[in-house]
């Protein structure tokens, strides 16, 4: 039972740094991930699971956030092919606001995204009209390309309602994407009271104090265990003797008075 309670303990630790759930694009192109009723407040969205993407593919595919929610999307990784020139020419990111490719394109983004600029990563952009859209399409025949890993999380626009945060932004996110280890305000807000290498420091200390404790509470559990048993052969030896010294002590005892000729 100790060693399961430390094994929850633990898993229950990494869900709480990093319980997002990954969806592949190669994998469910032309679906629509329903974050409401799968009741998911944040998503990880990757191109691919394999160290490169496949070549010669149009996939689309629709996010729908909570009712009443728009999206944040945050760039994670960016590796794309493109030009020389950097032009978008074969292989191509987009992204719509709103629930199609007629929609317009989310604010603030390129039409066509591609290469592997570190200004994409560092910014969020967002939807106005709740659904986001992500197309890509390769045309390359060979391919060496990580592809683009998004960070999708829902908000509300202020107030804040009960059970969520305000950023920094003014964006209102659900309390449980707090101290996740990820950016879903997408403005570096701090919404942890203590750093996350912090808090994984105390609950990893904090299991080892408690794997401590259950370890000396086993010792003194066997112990006892083998102190009592130590007593118990003791007594039962002691018995033994005492029934051993009173079956010799009658047996004397009838010899004797049988010599005496007394019936």
């Amino acid at each position: 039972m100790e060693t399961l309670a430390v094994v929850c303990i633990l898993a229950w630790m990494l869900a709480y740094t990093s319980a997002l759930q990954t969806y592949y694009m190669e994998e469910g192109c032309g679906a629509a991930i329903n974050m409401m009723t799968r009741n998911e407040d944040s998503i990880i969205l990757r191109l691919s699971r394999n160290p490169t993407h496949r070549p010669n593919q149009d996939c689309v595919i629709a996010i729908e956030p909570p009712l009443g929610k728009d999206l944040s999307v945050t760039f994670r990784d960016l590796d794309v092919e493109s030009s020389p020139t950097g032009q978008c020419a074969t292989d191509f990111l987009r992204m719509y606001d709103g629930r199609s490719g007629q929609a317009q394109f989310v604010q603030g983004l390129p039409q066509t995204i591609c290469g592997n600029s570190n200004m994409m990563l560092t910014r969020s952009y967002e939807t106005r009209l709740g659904y986001l859209t992500v197309q890509f399409q390769s045309r390359s025949q060979i391919v060496n390309r990580r592809g683009f890993e998004l960070l999708i999380s829902a908000f509300r626009r202020g107030p804040c309602q009960g059970g969520e945060t305000q950023c920094y932004n003014g964006r209102c996110i659900n309390n449980n994407l707090r101290c996740s280890g990820y950016d879903h305000c997408g403005d570096g807000t701090n919404l942890c009271p203590l750093p996350l290498e912090a808090s994984v420091a105390l609950g990893v200390g904090g299991i080892v104090v408690l794997v401590v404790i259950i370890a000396i509470i086993g010792v003194c559990i066997y112990k006892k265990k083998r102190s009592s048993s130590m007593k118990d052969e003791i007594t039962k030896e002691q018995i033994r003797k005492e029934q051993y010294h009173n079956v010799s002590g009658e047996s004397i005892r009838v010899k004797t008075v049988s010599n005496g000729n007394m019936h």
